[in-house]
C-alpha cells in the first residue's frame, strides 16, 4: 500500500497544529463558547450528537464562519444519518444488512448517509462498525455489527464505505481497532480484550482490516481494546494496554504491518477503558505518543494545555504533532471543505432511492428464528389485538418507539387494538385474558443498559414468569438483540428484525399477516448452554 504524501503544516503555528488534534463534543447550543474556543485553540474537528437538521446547519455554519480553516464536523452515522433529526432516511442497523445481504441497498444506505449528512453540515461518520460479533454477550457490538463471519463483515462494510465515500461527500471511519466482539465486557466500562491468537486474528479481524484498507477507507477509530497476543502479554491479558495507548498496536500493527496511512481517531476519551489506565491529565498525550492523530471528546482547554506542556517538556515532539495535524489537513482537502461545507439538499429522486433501499433492507432482513403456525396466519379482522413492548425505559441511546407496528396493524384494519409497555406481570396476565392475539415486541440494544443486551431489567420479570404459556396466540418479535432465545428458549415463536426503525416494524407485521415471506438469514450463530465444572475456567462461547 503506497503512502499518500501529507500536506505541509508550515503555514500553521504549533498551537494551531495542536488544536487540529482535538475533537471536542458540541453539546447544547453554546455557540459563543465554541466560537471562543475555535478562535483561541483552532480545533480541527467537532463531534455532534442528535439534533434537528436546521440546528445542525445553523451551528455548523456559525462555527465555520469564525474558523481560520474549515472544521470537520463528525457524528455517529453508523446506519444512515440518524442523528440528523427530521432530515434523514431511517435505515435499519448494520446486522439487518448482514441478514438481508443486499449489498446494493447497503451501498445506497452509504450514499444516503453522505448526502443527508453533508446537507446538514457533517463530513465525517464514525462508521461502519467492522467488529466481528463472535461473543454473543458483548454489549458493544450486537446489532451494530454485520455478523460473526469475516466475509459478511467485509462485504457489507465495503458496500457501506463505497457509498459513503462516493464523490468525496463524506469520510468513513472503520471501528474499533483492533476489533471488538471477543470479550463479553464493554470498553465503556473497562479495557476489553481481543483474546485471539495472532494467527487466528490475522485470519479473521486481520482480513477485515486489510479489506477496508485496500478499499480506501479514510479513517480508523482505535478502541479501548487490547490485543495481548500482538503485545506480548498473552499470559497476563489484564495488564495489556488498550490500542489507544499502545504504540505496538497503533504504529507497529496498524501502520507498519497492515499499511494504513490514513487518520487515526480515538474512541471517546471519557470511556473507562481508557481513563482507568492512565491519569486523566495524561491521556491525550499518551494517545498521541502511541501514534494517534485525533483525540475524541477532548476537553479543549485542559487537553490543549496538556499537549502544549508535553511539547515544552520534550515528552512529545513538535514533529509528531505536525504529522498528525497534516493528516487532518489532508482529510479536509479530500473532503473539499474549502469549496463547500454544506452539501446540496438531496433531490426527490435521491430520497426515493434512499427510502426504497431502507425498505429493501428491512424486509430482506426479517428472519424466522423459531417457527410456528402463527407466522403468516393473519388474525381475523374482528379479533381483539394486544401489543406489548419490552424495552428499557428512560434510555437515551438509540431511542425508538414501536408505534409503527401498531399503526401498520391499524392500517390493515385491525381496529380492536390496545398497547402496553412494560406492564407489571399481574396487569398483563389479567389484560391478556380479554384479547385473542398478543404481539410481544422486544427491543433491547447496546447501551440501553451499559454492558448488557440480555433480558436483564425489572420489566423482563413479566416474561420470565412465562405468561405466554397460558395464552393460545402469542407472537414474538425481537427488534434488537438476536439472542433472545437464550434467555427465553420456550417462546412459542420468534421473528428477528435486528432494528426498530419504522420500515422494520412494518416489515415484521407484513410477515405476521402473511403478506410477505421472511427471507433473512441470521448472520450470527446462536449460543448454546455451557455447563461449567468447579475446576473449569469460564468459557466465552458463541455456540
Amino acid at each position: 500500500m503506497n503512502a499518500t504524501p501529507l500536506p505541509s503544516t508550515d503555514h500553521l503555528t504549533l498551537d494551531q497544529c495542536i488544536g487540529h488534534l482535538l475533537c471536542p463534543l458540541h453539546s447544547g447550543n453554546d455557540l459563543d463558547r465554541f466560537r471562543y474556543l475555535q478562535e483561541k485553540e483552532h480545533y480541527g474537528s467537532v463531534f455532534f450528537n442528535s439534533r434537528p437538521l436546521e440546528d445542525y446547519q445553523a451551528i455548523t455554519t456559525a462555527i465555520q464562519d469564525v474558523a481560520a480553516s474549515p472544521v470537520i464536523m463528525a457524528a455517529d452515522l453508523e446506519a444512515g444519518a440518524k442523528s440528523v433529526l427530521g432530515g434523514h432516511t431511517p435505515f435499519p442497523w448494520s446486522m439487518a444488512s448482514g441478514a438481508a445481504m443486499d449489498l446494493e441497498a447497503t451501498e445506497e444506505m452509504g450514499r444516503a448517509t453522505a448526502a443527508e449528512g453533508r446537507h446538514a453540515g457533517l463530513h465525517w461518520t464514525f462508521g461502519p462498525v467492522v467488529d466481528i460479533n463472535y461473543n454473543w454477550r458483548n454489549g458493544v457490538t450486537n446489532i451494530r455489527s454485520y455478523g460473526d463471519q469475516p466475509q459478511t463483515v467485509i462485504d457489507c462494510a465495503s458496500a457501506f464505505i463505497r457509498g459513503v465515500q462516493e464523490n468525496r461527500r463524506m469520510a468513513a471511519c472503520a471501528k474499533h481497532f483492533p476489533g471488538d466482539g471477543m470479550d463479553e465486557r464493554d470498553q465503556h466500562l473497562v479495557t476489553s480484550v481481543n483474546s485471539l491468537t495472532l494467527d487466528a486474528w490475522m485470519a479473521t479481524y486481520g482480513e477485515v482490516w486489510k479489506a477496508v484498507f485496500a478499499l480506501g477507507v479514510k479513517t480508523v477509530m482505535t478502541g479501548h481494546i487490547s490485543f495481548p497476543a500482538w503485545q506480548g502479554q498473552a499470559s497476563d491479558p489484564s495488564a495489556a494496554l488498550p490500542a489507544t495507548l499502545c504504540p505496538k498496536l497503533q504504529i507497529d500493527l496498524l501502520r507498519t504491518e497492515l499499511g494504513f496511512d490514513g487518520l487515526l481517531v480515538s474512541d471517546a476519551a471519557p470511556m473507562a477503558g481508557l481513563q482507568s489506565r492512565v491519569p486523566e491529565e495524561q491521556a491525550v498525550v499518551r494517545f498521541l505518543q502511541a501514534g494517534g492523530d485525533v483525540y475524541l471528546f477532548a476537553e479543549p482547554d485542559k487537553d490543549f494545555q496538556a499537549v502544549q506542556k508535553a511539547v515544552i517538556r520534550g515528552d512529545l515532539s513538535e514533529e509528531r504533532v505536525r504529522e498528525s495535524a497534516a493528516r487532518v489537513l489532508a482529510l479536509k482537502e479530500w473532503l473539499g471543505l474549502a469549496e463547500a461545507s454544506l452539501g446540496a439538499k438531496p433531490t426527490r429522486e435521491e430520497t426515493a432511492r434512499f427510502e426504497a433501499a431502507s425498505k429493501r433492507l428491512a424486509s430482506g432482513a426479517i428472519t424466522v428464528q423459531k417457527a410456528s403456525p402463527a407466522i403468516g396466519r393473519a388474525p381475523a379482522l374482528d379479533d381483539r389485538i394486544l401489543t406489548v413492548t419490552l424495552d428499557y425505559e428512560g434510555h437515551k441511546f438509540f431511542p425508538q418507539t414501536l408505534e409503527a407496528f401498531d399503526q401498520h396493524l391499524r392500517d390493515a384494519e385491525y381496529t380492536h387494538l390496545t398497547h402496553l409497555r412494560n406492564p407489571p406481570h399481574g396487569e398483563l396476565v389479567q389484560t391478556a385474558k380479554d384479547y385473542d392475539t398478543i404481539f410481544l415486541n422486544i427491543y433491547l440494544v447496546p447501551h440501553m443498559l451499559m454492558g448488557h443486551t440480555r433480558l436483564y431489567c425489572p420489566q423482563a420479570m413479566t416474561f420470565w414468569r412465562g405468561f405466554y404459556a397460558s395464552h393460545p396466540d402469542v407472537r414474538c418479535t425481537s427488534f434488537g438483540t438476536p439472542y433472545v432465545l437464550f434467555d427465553q428458549p420456550h417462546l412459542p415463536n420468534l421473528l428477528l428484525a435486528y432494528s426498530a426503525v419504522p420500515a422494520s416494524q412494518r416489515a415484521a407485521v407484513e410477515v405476521w399477516l402473511g403478506r410477505a415471506t421472511a427471507t433473512g438469514t441470521c448472520p450470527v450463530r446462536q449460543p448454546g448452554i455451557t455447563l461449567q465444572g468447579l475446576d473449569s475456567p469460564i468459557l466465552m462461547s458463541s455456540g
